[in-house]
């Protein structure tokens, strides 16, 4: 038995002896042969995670995508497999991008290397609304260096050749795959939009006098008001409310600021008479809505108009709305339009 082990020990020592001449003879050899240096380096950096700590954080969002997309492939997989009638897993992620022409030209070229990014894996289907004139701006700002408006002859390859010089477009060419240019809306369209962004027209007639607005309440007569926590017979016994009454409240007192526990408030007019349209004005914005580019300028029309419609005092709506081709609000209308 002891021999056994001794002849064990005997081996266990001529082998590491044996290992270490190995790795001497290894070292001798990467001094002498330049070609196992280079094969050394390569299958060491060949491991897996080897550039792990230099990935960055794009890097990191890559690979964390492209494990969901693989994931979400093989879950739709192993559905369609098994035949199930349960509603199939997620297969498409659909993004849309939205008012880009609002961001600097930095956060602009940072959203479109992020729909680059996307764009490579399956998973993803990205929708970009934008103008494409600020794109282009854009990129030309921040790769000014590579985006020459002026070619330098000097440093461009065929003396000044613009052909040879790279474009913004280009650059928007390898990102997106089926660019889709809105047309300018016909004049049917847009005025049916100028419609909708108009409240119901109001009759021609006279607008109520100026300062009206409707009372949450208006007793018939003047005497007929009943103050708060008093009963009609004047017995000071509390009277009995109604569900409209809880809506009640005291007017301000002119000139305090202060309530009248006496008086019903008055509630604001949420539509007041200074922002509703007759049909005439109705109609004749619509036909100044073939001169608009775009849905967006026609809801600054709309807008700039209703500014100045409700500056009009109420006596005097009358006389701007009056009809005819020479109406001031013709005027205004067209004004506003150029």
């Amino acid at each position: 038995m002891r021999l056994v082990q001794r002849q064990r020990r005997n081996l266990e020592s001529r082998q590491r002896a044996v290992q270490q001449e190995i790795g001497r003879l290894r070292e001798r050899l990467s001094l002498i042969d330049a070609a196992a240096r280079p094969s050394d380096f390569l299958d060491e950096r060949a491991r897996p995670g080897a550039y792990q700590e230099y990935r960055g954080l794009l890097g990191q969002v890559h690979a964390d995508l492209e494990t969901l997309s693989a994931d979400l492939a093989q879950a739709r997989a192993e559905w369609q497999a098994s035949g199930s009638a349960t509603p199939p897993p997620l297969e498409r992620i659909v993004l849309y991008i939205d008012d880009l022409d609002r961001c600097r030209p930095h956060r602009v070229v940072e959203v479109l290397e992020a729909v680059h990014l996307m764009l490579a894996l399956d998973l993803f289907v990205v929708v970009v609304a934008v103008d494409a004139r600020w794109l282009i701006r854009s990129l030309e700002y921040h790769h000014r260096d590579l985006f020459r408006t002026s070619p330098d002859p000097a440093t461009t390859p065929g003396g000044g050749d613009t052909a040879a010089t790279a474009t913004p477009v280009d650059y928007l060419d390898k990102i997106f795959q089926i660019p889709y240019a809105l047309l300018t809306p016909p004049p049917a369209a847009t005025a049916t939009y100028l419609r909708a962004l108009l409240p119901d027209p109001i009759p021609a007639s006279a607008p109520p006098p100026a300062g009206h607005f409707p009372q949450a309440h208006e007793p018939e007569e003047p005497g007929d008001v009943t103050p708060a926590g008093a009963s009609p017979d004047g017995a000071g016994t509390p009277a009995e409310t109604t569900a409209g009454d809880h809506f009640q409240a005291p007017h301000a007192t002119e000139g305090t600021g202060l309530a009248d526990p006496g008086q019903p408030m008055s509630l604001p007019d949420l539509r007041p008479w200074g922002l509703r349209l007759t049909t005439a004005e109705i109609e004749f914005i619509t036909r100044l809505g073939a001169l608009l580019p775009t849905p967006r300028a026609a809801k600054r029309m709309v807008n700039l108009y209703r500014l100045v419609r409700i500056s009009i005092p109420d006596a005097e709506l009358g006389d701007f709305t009056a009809s005819g081709p020479g109406a001031p609000y013709r005027a205004v209308q067209t004004r506003i339009n150029e």
